[in-house]
């Protein structure tokens, strides 16, 4: 690939979501890493476009959010291309086992979200309209790591309902179990106290 070539791409990421041709996210093995990369690639994408853009790398929650937002929105696209197209269009296409199940639709950012018993609540926006993301996908498994560490290396449960006022992954019990299993941390032996040994002679009456 020529380096104009490579900038013009680089430069169209706004206009075209799926970064994900871009990125190779299993170069990389922490969510905040491909995040912060992310972030990288759009502020770049900017400057290219709009040279008088900050040249400061270090960014604020909203521009965090966007670059993660725009790594959902790629993988989405990839993984629910059917479902995405129905919601679009649903009087050509047949609906997918996965609308009729979770009933989501395309937020403002074109996400796909899913309605649930919770959304007449006063709970977040994100909790009661869960982001859509698929089990057996690498930027889903750096989010279940990151989210498991972020509750301390809690169990199946707590990393399950923790990821789950955020996300919604289909089956994600069994894939949250199953990543936790590969946990390094978790899998360690835990600490065992050292016996406490007998008192020495000289201070026994």
């Amino acid at each position: 690939e020529s380096p104009r070539l490579a900038v013009t791409t680089i430069a169209d990421i706004e206009e075209n979501p799926n970064i994900l041709n871009i990125i190779d996210l299993t170069k990389y093995s922490t969510l905040i890493r491909v995040v912060r990369v992310t972030a990288l690639l759009v502020l770049f994408a900017r400057k290219w476009k709009t040279p008088e853009v900050s040249n400061a790398n270090i960014f604020t929650t909203k521009e965090m959010l966007e670059a993660r937002n725009l790594l959902l929105k790629a993988t989405q696209q990839i993984t629910y291309k059917k479902e995405i197209s129905y919601l679009k269009n649903s009087d050509k296409f047949k609906e997918p086992a996965i609308v009729r199940q979770l009933n989501p639709y395309l937020d403002d950012e074109d996400l796909l979200r899913c309605r649930g018993r919770l959304q007449y609540t006063d709970l977040h926006y994100d909790t009661k309209f869960p982001t859509l993301i698929p089990k057996d996908n690498y930027l889903t498994t750096l989010i279940v790591q990151s989210m498991h560490k972020t509750i301390m290396h809690g169990g199946v449960c707590e990393t399950l309902t923790h990821i789950r006022q955020t996300y919604w992954i289909p089956q994600g019990r069994q894939f949250v179990k199953k990543i936790i299993s590969k946990c390094v941390t978790c899998r360690s032996p835990p600490f065992r106290s050292v016996p406490t040994p007998p008192l020495p002679k000289l201070r026994v009456l």
